[in-house]
């Protein structure tokens, strides 16, 4: 390749490179002023900055109120709150020993809140997770149907079941319950399918409609 080759093949990559960014940029969720303040929930931020999770937690408020969604005495108690919490120092030593992979988000936030009984804080906190997971209910039997799915992803079990059912020889089936080979196959095809439709549904995610529309008003 001459150099005037490389040059362009150079400025091409970099183009591209460019326009890709862009577009993950433009959809990037963290364009948005809300999910940057949700950020002031991240236990990890806490402990680098209460000033700055108390400054991005601010604007959460702001926005809900703005929206007539708290009215300003809630805003102002759950602000005033939030802040107490971050200055209780065994509150510190929770934030600094969170587990993202292990722990849960809600039970960390819902257990301080309440346990100190700030009604307030914990109303606005359950609005904010809301808004970023506003289809928990639907998804909750994908992560139901994830659970079951435990057992039978195996490759091995999967065999095993995929054999029983083809291979209709190396069982028992009772003369009305059999079907011919045509109709054995079909159900193997149609089993296989079942199991790959239940394997994308647990593991369906995307913005939700009401969080994207209201995020994006802001």
């Amino acid at each position: 390749m001459n150099t005037m080759g490389a040059i362009c093949e150079k400025s091409d990559c970099q183009l591209f490179i460019s326009i890709i960014l862009q577009k993950l940029i433009k959809q990037c969720p963290l364009k948005y002023k809300l999910v940057r303040g949700l950020s002031a929930l991240q236990p990890s931020t806490i402990c680098a900055s209460i000033t700055i999770a108390e400054e991005c937690f601010n604007i959460c408020f702001k926005m809900l109120y703005e929206v007539n969604h708290i009215s300003s005495t809630v805003a102002d108690n759950a602000r005033d709150q939030f802040t107490t919490l971050l200055n209780i120092g065994s509150f510190k030593e929770a934030a600094a020993s969170f587990d993202e992979l292990s722990d849960r988000f809600d039970d960390f936030w819902f257990t301080w809140a309440m346990k100190n009984n700030f009604n307030d804080l914990t109303f606005v906190i359950k609005m904010l997770l809301i808004l970023s997971h506003g289809n928990a209910t639907v998804e909750s039997s994908f992560s139901i149907n994830e659970n079951l799915l435990n057992w039978a992803t195996r490759s091995a079990q999967l065999q095993e079941k995929r054999a029983n059912i083809i291979d209709s020889s190396s069982i028992h089936v009772p003369a009305q319950l059999k079907y011919s080979s045509r109709r054995v196959a079909k159900l193997g095809k149609e089993l296989a399918c079942a199991e790959w439709l239940l394997s994308c549904a647990a593991n369906i995610s995307g913005p939700q409609p009401y969080t994207t529309a209201f995020i994006e008003a802001h």
